[in-house]
């Protein structure tokens, strides 16, 4: 009996784990859950890519029956009145097409005849401006609904300028698809509607002061006025030379309902997500109409692995690479430019 009760006992032992094979068991389980964890982020970066990418189809194609009804892109300011044009200044292409973007009655809310960043504009439009819509937001920057306007990560192309407001001694503040004073036609694309991006993203900012969220954030400058008479280059360059600890604005993004740098504008200084810095050539930002900001370096900028979502003035949307070359990235922001594009790289 003694020498059976031993037998069991010992078989009991050995079937046990030693110590080396539960660390080797706990190590590969370990491996096993990263590898896990990261296919189940990548798949929900996918998958928040995709939405992206299905938001920027539709604001293309609002885009397309914008020019079907009008015979002309919608402008992201306005000079004058045009028939069966909103005459006031400053409303977005996001605010001009809402009605072709399934939002009707939040277009049929708005009161066209104010400027919507002054006082009779702000009270008018309130409710609206205070709308999220879902359409101009990209779920990959996920920093939560912040009290307040509703904001947006979709951006419209001033093209190769420092410039909100453009000027005849600066050529290539007229040369871009999105123009202030102007509204052009599809005929006014000679490089190609699919050769010029007009829509992009821009990350939002963090809205905390204290901290700086890259590609979301700017920094202010003291170099006020500087866009009348910068080059890109020149703009860039004075960009990056902010002098460290200057004010930093967080509300980038703060409306899609408004035009302007701070809002609904970026250009093509730099390539996506480029590594120079993103400024205001403006140290004052209050009250909200002098955050529309007329000139700066504001970069396409996301979260997305490796570049941004973009939309052609065809309505096409491309995934375009943050090494893209910055010729060709400039190239593509222009609408008359005749460049040859050989690739996009």
């Amino acid at each position: 009996m003694s020498g059976t009760k031993g037998a069991v006992l010992l078989r009991a032992v050995r079937s046990g784990l030693t110590l080396v094979e539960l660390v080797i068991v706990v190590g590969v389980l370990g491996i096993l859950f990263m590898l896990t964890t990261a296919a189940v982020q990548s798949a929900r970066e996918a998958a928040r890519k995709m939405h992206c990418s299905n938001n920027l189809r539709q604001i293309g194609l609002a885009l397309q029956n914008y020019v079907s009804q009008s015979g002309c892109f919608p402008p992201i300011d306005l000079a004058s009145y045009r028939p069966g044009m909103p005459a006031a200044h400053y409303y977005s292409v996001l605010t001009r097409t809402l009605h072709l973007a399934d939002n009707v009655p939040l277009y049929n809310s708005v009161n066209f005849y104010f400027v919507p960043v002054v006082t009779d504009g702000l009270v008018s439009n309130r409710t609206a401006m205070l709308s999220h819509v879902g359409l101009f937001l990209c779920p990959s920057d996920s920093g939560g609904v912040v009290e307040g306007y509703g904001r947006t990560n979709y951006r419209f192309n001033v093209g190769v300028t420092c410039r909100f407001a453009p000027g005849a001694s600066d050529p290539p503040s007229l040369a871009g698809p999105f123009t202030t004073h102007f509204a052009y036609s599809p005929a006014a694309f000679t490089d190609g509607l699919s050769n010029t991006v007009g829509v992009s993203e821009r990350l939002q900012g963090d809205w905390v002061k204290s901290t700086f969220k890259r590609g979301g954030d700017y920094s202010l400058s003291p170099f006020n006025g500087a866009a009348q008479i910068l080059s890109a280059d020149e703009a860039v360059e004075l960009c990056n030379s902010v002098p460290a600890g200057f004010a930093v604005e967080s509300r980038g993004g703060e409306s899609w309902f408004v035009s302007g740098f701070h809002f609904t504008n970026y250009n093509h200084l730099l390539p996506p997500n480029g590594k120079g810095v993103a400024c205001a050539f403006d140290d004052l930002l209050e009250p909200i109409d002098i955050r529309v900001i007329h000139g700066g370096v504001f970069p396409a900028t996301s979260y997305h692995n490796g570049g941004v979502m973009t939309a052609s003035m065809d309505g096409s949307v491309r995934f375009v690479a943050d090494g893209v070359s910055p010729r060709v990235w400039r190239a593509l922001a222009t609408r008359a430019g005749g460049e040859v594009l050989d690739a996009i790289d």
